[in-house]
């Protein structure tokens, strides 16, 4: 029986690399090797200098020792993914060789045009256009001359169709989003595009350079360290002088600094671990607001920022632990 820890694994990856003489993958897997202990834990954004290793540490931790077959997507830059993605599947091969994956393939989503319309095959053929049978078949136009391309690719795609429910390209949409197509890639661009279209799977692991961008989709919902910091100040010197209150308020607040050091230094925090966390910080607060309820009504600028500071943050702190988040040093987002 094959011993599935991702450390054994890599060992035997490394050593069937070195008998095929595949240098040029040599130095992804020692990069992958660095990443795996990691990644073999849950962590929705990976940001990484060599995403061929960020893949291939992810796929040995989480899918290969694991089990997991949660959608994971690896983000490149348009000038490297055809490389990239060609690395990462001879490597995915030689993983399947060894019995640890099954036809293991990384699909790369391309721009709407790249693909057949069914529609205007349609009314190409009604015009007097004539195509092979194989053409016909075909997912994407990308062996076709331009002219074909032009003529016959995706541009603009609507659920009235009256080829909606046989669109091989609808179909092949519907995969990626739904997670049933497991390893995805993507260029920057058509990433946050499909992150603006809600055309990503909800649940995902995301693989992409550290020096990129990702675009969040709701750039308003992020608790930031600082504004954390700042509202538990603001709490504990603003709320009632009464000692009953204050001694109340302050064993809330000394909790949370607990609950933000958990969320913000300790680099091994899982999702689900932050999720909890944000949901205990939220209760928090709320009992906060409560406890200073007659304080927080009294005028003053001062007072104002305090309770909209407090209000927003238990505001984005219950949105954020029900959602996709990415977890830094100085703040956590919904991506």
């Amino acid at each position: 029986m094959l011993e599935k820890t991702p450390a054994k694994i890599m060992e035997q990856l490394q050593d069937e690399i070195e008998k095929q003489g595949r240098a040029d993958l040599r130095q992804h897997l020692s990069d992958a090797k660095a990443l795996l202990p990691l990644f073999s834990k849950e962590q929705y954004l990976r940001p990484v200098g060599n995403v061929v290793a960020g893949m291939v540490a992810t796929i040995i931790g989480i899918v290969c020792a694991g089990s997991d077959n949660t959608p994971i997507i690896m983000v490149s830059k348009p000038s490297q993914i055809k490389s990239d993605v060609a690395k990462l599947q001879s490597i995915l091969d030689i993983i399947a060789n060894l019995g640890y994956l099954i036809h293991p393939k990384i699909v790369v989503m391309k721009p709407a045009r790249k693909y057949l319309c069914l529609k205007r095959l349609r009314n190409a053929e009604s015009n007097g256009h004539q195509f092979s049978h194989h053409l016909k078949s075909q997912l994407t136009l990308e062996s076709c001359s331009q002219q074909v391309q032009d003529l016959l690719g995706v541009q603009s795609c609507s659920k009235s169709c009256r080829y909606y429910d046989k669109c091989r390209y609808q179909d092949f949409k519907n995969q990626m989003v739904s997670g049933k197509i497991q390893l995805q890639a993507y260029t920057e661009q058509m990433f946050s595009n499909a992150l603006r279209g809600n055309a990503l799977p909800k649940k995902r692991r995301v693989v992409c350079p550290a020096d990129i961008n990702l675009e969040a989709k709701d750039k308003s919902c992020v608790l930031k360290r600082y504004d954390l910091d700042k509202l538990l100040t603001q709490c504990e010197l603003l709320c009632s002088p009464a000692k009953r209150q204050k001694r109340a308020v302050y064993q809330e607040t000394a909790a949370i600094r607990e609950l933000e050091k958990e969320l913000f230094y300790n680099p091994e925090v899982t999702v689900s671990q932050a999720s909890r966390i944000l949901t205990n910080i939220h209760d928090r607060f709320v009992k906060i607001k409560k406890l200073c309820d007659e304080a927080l009504s009294q005028k003053g600028t001062e007072r104002e920022q305090w309770k909209n500071r407090l209000n927003r943050v238990i505001q984005n702190t219950d949105e954020l632990s029900t959602s996709m988040i990415n977890i830094t040093y100085q703040s956590v987002s919904k991506v």
